[in-house]
Parts: C-alpha cells; sequence; structure tokens
C-alpha cells in the first residue's frame, strides 16, 4: 500500500477539512496515509477573531466545496497539540494513528474538548491497543519530540508554510480542493511506484527449482499466533504498523510474483501491488469480484486459479485452472516456472493456502513480523492451519535475520533440508 504523508495540527481548521480529504484519498486509492505532526502554535491556539463579511470567505467555500458543516467558532483557546501528537506517534506502533487522529478532530472540532489534555487523551485512546503508562512515559520523557516539528522556520524548512499539506514526491499541496488532490495523486501513483525500503538486509533469494520458483510466505501474526485482528472477513492492515507495510513492499520488490487465497482478496477488496508484480489468486468456488483493483489494475498480470469444472467470473485470458475438487499448488507452481518463467514467489495467505504449501514442502522461506498484540480465540486463523504434521515429520528452518523496531520484532528464515533432499517439494 503506497504512503501519502500529511503535515497537519489538530487545531488548525483548514486541517479538519484535510481530514475529510485524506479518509477520501485513503478510500479512493488504497493510499496509507502518514500523519505527519507539525505543532503550528506552540504556545497554545490563539483567540480566533472573525470578520464580519459580505461574501463567502475562501474557508467557507472550502467547506461548502467538501460537504462539510463549519465548525462552531466558540472553540477553547490555548489549547497545544504536543501532547496529541505524542499520542499519535506512539498509536503508530501499534498500527492505530487513524483511528486515533480521527478522534482527536471529532473531539476538538465537534465536541470542544481539550485535547492538550492527558485525561481527555487517554479517554480518546481508550479501545485502541495503547498502553497508558507507555503513555506516560513517552510524555515525560518527550519521546517523539524529535518527531514534531513547529513553526515557522523549523516548518518551513521541510517546505511546509499551511497546513495541511500532502507530500507528493518533491511536491507540496497545500490547502487543495478535494479534485486537485484527486487528480495530483492519482498522476503521482502513476509516476511513483511504491519504495521498496524495509527492515530486512540485502533481500536475495535462493535459485528456483527447475520445476516451480522458489517460495516464500510473508505474514503478521499476534503474539498468541493469530493472523487477524477482528473477523475472519475482515481486512488486517491494522494488524502491523508501517514499517511492516514497508517490510511487506520491500519483499514485494525482491519477487517476481505473488499468490494469495481468495479470502485474503475478499478481506482486502482495495489491495494494491507494484506493478511488475504477477498476481495469482487461487480460489475453490470462484467466488471473486472481477472489478476489484486486484485484477482491473494490471489484467495482463493478474490470474484467477481455480479448480477445472468451477466457473469463472473473468475472461479465460485470466482464468488458470489445475485440479479437480481443488486447485493443485504443486501443478500451478510448475505452470508458473516453465510458461510465466516466475523463479520467485511471495505467497501472502491465508492461513489454508500456507498450510497447504507447506504439507506439500513447496515452501523455501517464512517471513514473520510478531506484532506486540495479543487476540486470543480458538478458531481464529493462525500463520498456518491445516492438519497437523506428525511429530517425526516437523519442518525444520533456520534463521536468517532478526530485527527488532519500536515493539515489533521481523523474522525470517529459510527452510533447512539434509544434502540428499531435493529442494523441489512434494510436486
Amino acid at each position: 500500500m503506497p504512503s501519502l504523508p500529511v503535515a497537519h495540527d489538530f487545531t488548525c481548521v483548514w486541517c479538519w477539512i484535510g481530514l475529510s480529504q485524506a479518509k477520501r484519498l485513503r478510500q479512493e486509492f488504497g493510499v496509507e496515509i502518514e500523519w505527519l505532526a507539525y505543532e503550528a502554535y506552540p504556545e497554545g491556539y490563539p483567540v480566533r477573531e472573525h470578520a464580519e463579511e459580505n461574501r463567502p470567505s475562501r474557508l467557507a467555500l472550502a467547506f461548502a466545496a467538501e460537504g462539510l458543516d463549519a465548525p462552531d467558532t466558540s472553540l477553547p483557546v490555548g489549547v497545544t497539540t504536543f501532547t496529541a501528537h505524542t499520542a499519535v506517534e506512539l498509536a503508530k506502533t501499534s498500527g492505530c494513528a487513524d483511528a486515533l487522529v480521527e478522534r482527536i478532530y471529532r473531539a476538538y472540532w465537534m465536541h470542544g474538548l481539550d485535547i492538550g489534555s492527558r485525561d481527555v487523551l487517554e479517554f480518546l485512546c481508550r479501545g485502541l491497543p495503547i498502553d497508558s503508562a507507555a503513555f506516560k512515559a513517552a510524555l515525560k520523557g518527550r519521546r517523539y519530540a524529535d518527531r514534531i516539528v513547529q513553526f515557522d522556520e523549523p516548518a518551513w524548512s521541510t517546505g511546509v508554510r499551511y497546513l495541511p499539506t500532502f507530500f507528493l514526491g518533491d511536491a507540496r499541496l497545500a490547502e487543495e480542493p478535494y479534485p486537485v488532490l484527486r487528480r495530483a495523486v492519482a498522476e503521482y501513483l502513476v509516476a511513483e511506484p511504491p519504495t521498496a525500503t524495509g527492515p530486512y538486509g540485502s533481500l536475495v533469494f535462493g535459485s528456483a527449482p527447475t520445476n516451480r520458483p522458489y517460495v516464500a510466505v510473508n505474514m503478521v501474526t499476534t503474539i498468541d499466533g493469530k493472523s487477524v485482528s477482528g473477523g475472519r472477513d475482515e481486512g488486517v492492515m491494522d494488524l502491523g504498523s508501517k514499517v511492516d507495510h514497508d517490510a511487506l513492499r520491500q519483499i514485494e520488490h525482491a519477487a517476481q510474483a505473488v499468490l494469495i487465497g481468495a479470502a485474503t482478496l475478499r478481506s482486502t477488496p482495495k489491495i494494491r501491488y507494484p506493478e511488475h508484480l504477477y498476481r495469482f489468486v487461487v480460489s475453490r468456488s470462484g467466488d471473486v469480484d472481477p472489478l476489484s483493483g486486484f485484477f482491473v489494475a494490471q489484467p495482463a498480470k493478474a490470474f484467477l486459479v481455480l479448480p477445472d469444472d468451477v466457473p469463472s467470473p473473468l475472461e479465460a485470458r485470466q482464468t488458470l485452472r489445475f485440479g479437480s475438487d481443488a486447485v493443485e499448488l504443486g501443478a500451478l507452481l510448475l505452470h508458473l516456472r516453465v510458461q510465466f518463467g516466475i523463479e520467485t514467489l511471495v505467497v501472502e495467505g491465508g492461513s489454508e493456502l500456507n498450510a497447504q504449501l507447506l504439507a506439500a514442502d513447496l515452501v523455501d522461506e517464512l517471513f514473520l513480523t510478531l506484532a506486540p498484540k495479543v487476540k486470543l480465540g480458538r478458531d481464529l486463523p493462525t500463520y498456518a492451519g491445516g492438519e497437523p504434521l506428525p511429530k517425526g515429520g516437523l519442518l525444520a528452518f533456520r534463521l536468517q535475520e532478526q530485527h527488532r523496531i519500536g515493539d515489533e520484532v521481523f523474522l525470517r528464515y529459510r527452510r533447512e533440508r539434509s544434502p540428499d533432499e531435493p529442494a523441489s517439494g512434494h510436486v
């Protein structure tokens, strides 16, 4: 998911409009909003004075264009936002920054709460995975002070003179109407593919066998091993932090193709991939949306994989068939290697697809992001489900990399096979 940095401050009335615009951009383009903390008034927002005008102001026109009601002007003054920005920086480490940002904006602009108050912010954090003790410690030690940019000179040095400012590469768009932002973001996403930076070192995969690609599985789970944050049909982008999302992109950029299960596609309908990737989705039923961006963004590189007799909602050129009752994954991988020339494939779940590949010993590497969260649930999906392997048939992997970033841990394992054991798996 591409990232769109937005410089903002909670007591800036233009940023109240910017929140609405950011949400629309996220919904339309599938971008991740990276909230950049800018403190416009370190001494507190001054008293608002509104001159009488005989015609609508530019601000009033901006609210009307966005379909928003102008806020009450009798809001608390002298409110500082350093504490609020600190809370959001902490929320980023647990993947809930978007939710907290919206709560803070609504608390101030709709309910007139003092969002500089620690008590108010602790109330707004309720129900989110934000530890109260960690919040107090972050405030006391000014842990995120270096991430909160103040006006004027420090902000100007970053190219920000007005809030909100949307960062599009080297361009800065401030106080723009949504149609202007929409056009600029659309052009930027075409011209600038997502970056491939991430926590892992040199992502050089091993050599592919002759009968299949080199296969790596990448997942994020909770400490107790669950691969969902909500229900089975809900998206999981909130499970990992932005660093985890960067890790995902880094791994994708190192591969030639991606493979997912249909349930993963249904739970993340706005899923996006780097343009170079071939993408394949496996389904037993054919129950997928043919208008999903997965299929329409790069139709020449997107394929639905079905058993032989299952009807396809896509054209024949986008449909591959292997197996009778279920997709025969070994035959599919052979086809990808021989017919497409794919040598590196990343698998992104779900749990049952991962299990089928592991049970057939078709996986060469495992990537695991361990999120600092606990979900619980007897019947919820994990990194891999399926039927258990016998005690004497466990698959051995060797740890290749481990990185701790914040409270997340990023692990990379490689399949450990005996010298006489083929790397091709049970095809």
